[in-house]
């Protein structure tokens, strides 16, 4: 049974058109995600999904439109692992909450990075780690706590082998049930346990639907 979610946590788009130098690859996206809640961002290459994860994240401007977040902390993890390759994995993790702005503790880091099959790894430096493994890293950012949050994932199960990926979807629903939501884009689409699982579809016309 899915815990009662955190009411504050939504991120609601109205309107939006968004594309690189001022070519729109999409206009009049509208969409609303609650706390406990998932939404697959689908469509065929070039449609745009990326771009719009950037937008709701405010690490790109939509030439049209509004994105209205609130809550609590967000965690944006795009096709780049973004680590220090001179930072252990450890200290990694350990950054990256510091940003984010919760405590951890040397066990949350540890059983963070077990829980993804990397604690013999822990106090390796990222550029000595494989592309697998460093995505793993990435990802094991979303087990460090579980406190409400907006996760907007693109493509977290690239590269990733059938426990990873199990891995990695029990993480998601353990988020989610503690009242998180999540954004999100993949291949390899999987059913997540959620309060309410959508799908935005990208296109010619983009296309909201509730599953």
């Amino acid at each position: 049974m899915l815990a009662r979610p955190d009411p504050h946590a939504s991120l609601e788009a109205i309107g939006l058109a968004a594309g690189p130098s001022g070519r729109r690859l999409f206009a009049g996206v509208d969409l609303k995600v609650g706390a406990g809640e998932a939404l697959y961002v689908a469509g065929p290459n070039g449609a745009g999904k990326t771009t719009l994860l950037r937008v709701l994240c405010g690490l790109a401007e939509p030439l049209a439109g509004r994105v209205n977040r609130r809550g609590h902390h967000l965690s944006y993890i795009g096709h780049a692992p973004a680590l220090k390759d001179d930072l252990s994995a450890h200290e990694n993790l350990r950054v990256n909450a510091m940003v984010a702005g919760f405590r951890v503790t040397d066990d949350d880091v540890l059983r963070a990075l077990g829980r993804f099959g990397l604690a013999s790894l822990a106090s390796m430096p990222a550029r000595s780690l494989s592309q697998g493994q460093r995505r793993r890293v990435s990802l094991a950012r979303l087990a460090l706590t579980r406190q409400p949050g907006v996760l907007v994932l693109d493509e977290p199960f690239t590269a990733l082998d059938a426990d990873a990926s199990d891995v990695l979807a029990k993480t998601l629903e353990d988020r989610l049930q503690s009242g998180s939501l999540l954004i999100y884009t993949t291949h390899q689409p999987r059913r997540l346990a959620a309060r309410a699982h959508h799908t935005l579809r990208l296109g010619r016309a983009s296309m909201w639907r509730a599953c």
